[in-house]
């Protein structure tokens, strides 16, 4: 019996703007979303119960084995202090497990919860419920000036540029990306910005090139996930000498994020299924540091999210539960890939590509490790960007007022190009 699954709950606050309404008589609406994959065995059923002083209380039903969507939606409440309950039955509906809190809808806000749920009978695990606001999917626009940054055209991009790393500091914007070639070769360049929409190319030369014959990185050094730490760079990029063989992630490091110096041996190498390894995210909470990459099996197109964590990003553990996201809707088509992870008010937010579906999917984390996706469908499509015939890459960073998404982009003759999306923050 699996002894952990995960429900995530999000609320919506909507109003006509033409009707003057009072905040706290807005009407909302409360869905919980159900992780079928990792509900106990013995469950069959859910049930929500909603209370509030001066309002009937409201209970709803969710039979798991034979509902498709695995989801409650409970409307028409309003912001204010809410009780809910959440009590997971069995075929006898008798509660195994049971958990409740206090909950406040405040309007216009997001507000991230935490509800742990017992078993109500001895020699039952228990369960763990992440009670979750966030309109994080909605409301994104492309950037008109897409792309942000093209192809030279030379003996190092003639394929495009693609699979942008950015980080925003005092001085302005800095990216890290690669120009391709035919063959899979891929070669690393550098750019700036003051805004992070308009942008400087350092130089038509590579800032890293692949290494000598015979070395594990000879075909291909993409700058997958940069980071900066005590005044220094830190370049994980993924190499390989063979792109049909395995696939490994080095360390580069920098004092000025122009001269690099790599460490001789990956820090990270795939096996079995993700021995074709690409990292893409990297957390530092609480001195470790969590490495999200995507990986498949040379043989197999499937991809597949995993994670690793280390404490000095250099020598790397794989989670034991890994692949800690898989494909689950029709969507993802041959898997998941290229998590971009950010860490707000102790939530994980997840944004990743569905294997090669020209589309972005979002997903939530209480812990890093259990992940819940928060729609059944893609937030972000090709068809919504400006002249794409698909997209991939995503990474996302926040600024002061705006989520950004970074990503590549192609056009019709498969040559990328680098655009961004963006999310005004309205909270």
């Amino acid at each position: 019996m699996k002894s952990l699954f995960l429900v995530l709950i999000f609320l919506t606050l909507t109003f006509c703007k033409d009707e003057a309404v009072e905040p706290e008589e807005l009407p909302g609406s409360l869905t919980i979303s159900f992780d079928k994959t990792n509900i106990p065995d013995n469950i069959v059923s859910v049930k929500a119960t909603v209370t509030r002083n001066g309002f009937e209380t409201i209970i709803e039903d969710l039979n798991l084995l034979s509902e498709t969507t695995a989801e409650i939606q409970i409307e028409e409440l309003v912001a204010g202090t809410w009780h809910i309950k959440i009590e997971a039955l069995d075929n006898n509906d008798k509660a195994l497990y049971a958990g409740e809190s206090d909950i406040e809808i405040k309007p216009g806000e997001i507000t991230p919860i935490s509800i742990n749920l017992t078993p109500v009978l001895e020699n039952l695990g228990g369960l763990f419920i992440n009670v979750n606001w966030d309109d994080l999917p909605y409301n994104w626009f492309d950037q008109p000036t897409n792309p942000i940054l093209q192809k030279d055209g030379s003996q190092f991009d003639n394929l495009g540029v693609w699979q942008p790393s950015i980080i925003k500091e005092e001085t302005g914007y800095k990216m890290w990306y690669a120009g391709v070639i035919p063959g899979g070769i891929n070669y690393t360049f550098y750019a700036t910005s003051n805004d992070g929409l308009n942008w400087t190319k350092y130089s038509s030369q590579p800032i890293l090139f692949p290494g000598a014959n015979g070395t594990w990185d000879s075909q291909h050094v993409s700058p997958a996930f940069v980071m900066k730490e005590s005044g220094q760079y830190y370049m994980y990029y993924v190499g390989w000498s063979d792109q049909g063989s395995d696939w490994g992630v080095g360390l580069a490091t920098s004092q000025d994020g122009i001269n690099w110096t790599k460490r001789i041996s990956p820090v990270i190498s795939g096996l079995d299924w993700d021995n074709q390894i690409v990292v893409n995210s990297i957390l530092k909470i609480n001195s470790i540091y969590y490495m999200y990459y995507s990986g498949r099996a040379s043989t197999n197109a499937t991809w597949k999210i995993g994670l690793a964590t280390s404490a000095d990003g250099i020598n790397w553990t794989k989670h034991y539960s890994n692949p800690i996201l898989e494909s689950t809707y029709t969507w993802e088509n041959n898997g998941v890939s290229y998590p971009t992870i950010i860490l707000e008010d102790n939530l994980y937010k997840m944004i990743y590509s569905g294997g090669s579906s020209p589309a972005f999917g979002l997903a939530y984390s209480a812990d890093g490790i259990n992940w819940v996706k928060r729609l059944k469908e893609p937030f972000l499509t090709a068809e919504l960007t400006y002249n794409n015939s698909r997209i991939a890459y995503p990474k996302i960073i926040v600024t002061e007022d705006e989520y950004r998404l970074y990503y590549s982009g192609f056009d019709s003759n498969n040559i990328s190009f680098i655009c961004v999306a963006r999310k005004i923050i309205t909270n």
